[in-house]
């Protein structure tokens, strides 16, 4: 796990349980499931999603022993869509390491992601609600909606904003959403806290997710701890791809992301004229708007220590995305 949480002991000492749950979670599996795994769970993320549980939950009637599985199955889905991910689109590494597609195999990477979304709902089986049991299995297909409508809308020259949003609302947007709700519908949070919380959750994973495209225009494989430039490899139309064609005038934009060979070269030059006809900075201004959107549906929450670190949350993703690490 990363620093993130150094400043807020108590946060930090969960997420600690969080990972360590994980890892016993895993601790009679077999060595190929188990090691890729590890190498996962150990590879320094900021845990967000089980972080989000965490202080949803501490709204309420928190009880570490019943939040604690909830926020590692919520990272177990994540980590799980994460393998998956990395083999639809190729990625050599993530988080700094090399991935379990290209470390271990695609065949291997597809069970391993297959074994942690049966291992979490195992995990849950029996002593949760089945209320949070659909809404996982609910957030789960959102993602893959999500991915497979990005898949489907590749290299596709009509996509537009509206389209753009009901993708990155499945595949981020949802699970933002699910964790700050599972955990405080444990936690006996009432009705319309938990609404604020989803609501909140929602523009906090919308924003996460366009800074994120942002920084495959921005970033390096050093500082985001993946490969870049993959959007455009796989012709995923992003945001500030997007943005960046409407403003060109002269074509050339489009003419290189769906004519040529995209070679190192002309990858280099789209992410050229994608910042200069403002993709990026309009990406970033929109992603400003969801940032906006979130704290005021946390500014409804009961002044806390949750509403405090949930408002950080939203300041640390805002920050300039040339500053940003891997998530």
């Amino acid at each position: 796990m990363s620093n993130y949480w150094m400043e807020y002991p108590f946060l930090q000492s969960e997420l600690e349980l969080v990972k360590q749950f994980m890892i016993d979670s895993i601790s009679d599996a077999i060595p190929l499931v188990k090691e890729p795994l590890l190498e996962v769970i150990q590879s320094g993320g900021k845990m967000l999603r089980p972080a989000m549980v965490i202080l949803g939950a501490k709204l309420g009637r928190y009880k570490s022993e019943r939040i604690i599985p909830i926020a590692a199955c919520v990272e177990l889905l994540h980590t799980a869509t994460l393998i998956h991910d990395d083999i639809i689109d190729e990625s050599k590494l993530r988080r700094g390491v090399e991935t379990t597609q290209s470390k271990y195999s695609k065949e291997v990477a597809v069970l391993v992601g297959d074994y942690v979304f049966a291992k979490t709902f195992d995990l849950l089986a029996g002593d949760y609600p089945a209320e949070m049991l659909r809404h996982l299995s609910q957030s789960i297909m959102k993602i893959c909606e999500g991915e497979l409508s990005q898949y489907a809308h590749r290299y596709n020259d009509s996509l537009d904003f509206d389209q753009y949003v009901e993708i990155i609302a499945g595949k981020t947007a949802a699970l933002f959403s699910m964790s700050l709700f599972a955990g405080a519908y444990e936690a006996k949070v009432n009705n319309q806290t938990q609404r604020f919380l989803i609501q909140a959750g929602y523009c906090i994973g919308m924003m996460f997710q366009i800074i994120d495209d942002c920084l495959d225009y921005l970033g390096t494989a050093e500082t985001i701890g993946k490969n870049v430039a993959n959007d455009i490899k796989q012709g995923d139309m992003t945001l500030p791809l997007l943005f960046a064609m409407k403003n060109d005038s002269s074509g050339a934009l489009h003419e290189l992301v769906f004519q040529s060979n995209l070679t190192q070269e002309n990858i280099a030059r789209v992410g050229t004229l994608v910042k200069e006809n403002q993709g990026v900075a309009l990406a970033e201004e929109k992603a400003r708007e969801y940032g906006q959107d979130a704290l005021k549906a946390i500014e409804k929450l009961k002044k806390s220590e949750s509403r405090r670190l949930l408002e950080k949350i939203v300041a640390s993703i805002l920050e300039s995305p040339k500053t940003q690490t891997y998530a």
